[in-house]
């Protein structure tokens, strides 16, 4: 069976927490809520250049500085053209994020249908991911010119896909019991059975000493 992503109990729970927050802010501010992540981006990415800088300086004299200053370096710059240049990298992020979104439900719906051969799927629980796909094919070919149009479809895409999460690792936690019931360690082995039943027969049998007459 299927279970990529869903192994873990926090993790498909995680998932569609974080996906239902951030299209909901999508959602609610399509201009300019891409533009804000992707500036808060770079400014983790600057943060992160800075504090690698002191850290390098401070433990130089066990050797890396060169590394830790080169990768500080890099940071700084990626973090400040990201943020000159907000609304290019959003354009590029709603590509990637399509990307990863037709990828994980793809995967999902796969993980459902390997999945329904234990529990009883039904036609809802496949209509979610379904609906992630197609908006993920949406946001990799931007069939829509304007920024807060693919802002606003992300952020339904992503609770699309949120949702569609929860439902999942529902039905995928149901289906994992199933399977280790039927073939875990509670499970019985093939023929022990059988190989009890063929001893049900005997019974203790109760012996008395004799003595020896010589």
């Amino acid at each position: 069976m299927i279970t990529f992503g869903f192994k873990n109990k926090t993790s498909g729970l995680l998932r569609a927490v974080t996906a239902i927050v951030l299209g909901i802010v999508m959602i609610a501010m399509p201009g300019s809520s891409l533009v804000v992540l992707v500036q808060v981006l770079a400014a983790v990415l600057i943060a992160s250049g800075l504090v690698s800088a002191v850290f390098g300086f401070i433990n130089r004299t066990n050797g890396g500085l060169g590394l830790m200053v080169f990768n500080s370096v890099v940071d700084i710059i990626l973090g400040i053209l990201i943020f000159c240049f907000p609304e290019f990298v959003a354009s590029f992020v709603i590509v990637v994020l399509g990307i990863v979104l037709l990828v994980l439900g793809l995967f999902q719906i796969f993980a459902l249908v390997s999945a329904s051969s234990f529990v009883n799927m039904g036609v809802f629980a496949f209509l979610f991911p379904a609906l992630a796909v197609v908006g993920g094919i949406l946001l990799v070919f931007k069939p829509f010119g304007i920024a807060s149009a693919l802002t606003l479809v992300a952020g339904i895409v992503l609770l699309v896909y949120g949702v569609s999460e929860l439902i999942a690792s529902w039905k995928m936690r149901k289906a994992m019991k199933e399977y280790d019931i039927k073939f875990g360690e509670g499970a019985a082995q093939p023929g022990s059975q059988a190989r009890q039943s063929g001893f049900d027969d005997i019974k203790d049998v109760d012996y008395e000493k004799v003595d020896d007459p010589s």
